[in-house]
């Protein structure tokens, strides 16, 4: 097993609440849930349904989430850049370029640090497109990403990144961190990640015949949500920093994964007799 700090192992040992799994389950499946559909995607991650309720009453009050006809939910206006950045882990391989050793620098120290909310949004953007903090206020990250720079911008704003921040395109550094910027980033760390995902993957599916209806649902949803999670906030970092390979790899693992467990889902709720 590997070290519990990495990404996919970390979330694997995670607590779901009921909005994760509400949200998990609304952008996995890509389609509209009944009330009782989501309770039973919450008893899967062994969330209550009163805290599902709960939450999915929280969730409709602040637009992330909509009803659509009588007890039926979909992901809303406020929840779909969100939404779709969690689904972006689908088209990986399509989402960077090689990297000609450039860097893509965001500037936020004139932003201040006192609105903590506000920084816990900026921070959570940035997190999201593989930025790391070189310095108080400087944030980097290679620029490999086939998206145009107003795209990015755009997509940074929506997600929570403040409208004044200054973000500076193709920067080269003439002096560098001591180390060199690559160490911004854990290589062994986010590789043993890659490496935990896909072998807790093959050891699902190896076992699938011999476990029951909602013990496939159980696990393919724990582990496709452990590894998307894990892949929605991978750096996407290029090949001179990371193991490609690898992470291509478990991109198609789970893209295999994934249809497996939405048939398990479907069993599942047909079994409850929903």
């Amino acid at each position: 097993m590997a070290d519990l700090k990495d990404a996919f192992t970390t979330r694997l040992a995670s607590s779901v609440t009921a909005k994760q799994a509400i949200l998990t389950a609304l952008t996995a499946t890509g389609s509209s849930l009944s009330t009782a559909q989501l309770r039973l995607c919450g008893a899967l991650f062994d969330v209550e349904g009163a805290a599902v309720r709960v939450a999915l009453g929280r969730l409709v009050d602040k637009g992330d989430v909509v009803p659509e006809g009588e007890a039926t939910y979909r992901i809303g206006p406020k929840g779909q850049p969100i939404a779709e950045t969690l689904q972006r882990w689908r088209d990986l391989p399509r989402l960077t370029n090689p990297w000609r050793g450039e860097w893509i620098a965001i500037h936020t120290a004139h932003l201040g640090r006192s609105q903590r909310p506000q920084l816990r949004r900026r921070e959570r953007a940035l997190s999201l497109f593989g930025f790391a903090s070189a310095s108080d206020g400087l944030w980097v990250r290679p620029d490999n990403l086939r998206v145009e720079p107003a795209v990015l911008a755009s997509r940074l704003f929506e997600l929570g990144l403040d409208p004044e921040a200054i973000i500076l395109g193709r920067a080269s550094f003439v002096q560098e961190p001591q180390g060199g910027l690559e160490e911004l980033w854990d290589r062994k760390t986010i590789e043993a990640g890659y490496a935990a995902a896909e072998k807790a993957m093959a050891t699902c599916l190896d076992g699938f015949e011999r476990t029951s209806i909602k013990e496939r649902a159980r696990d393919t949803a724990t582990i496709g949500a452990a590894v998307i999670g894990m892949l929605t906030f991978d750096p996407l970092l290029p090949a001179e920093h990371v193991d490609a390979d690898l992470r291509r790899v478990v991109h198609r693992r789970m893209l295999y994964f994934d249809r497996v467990g939405k048939q398990a889902l479907a069993a599942y709720w047909r079994d409850q007799g929903d």
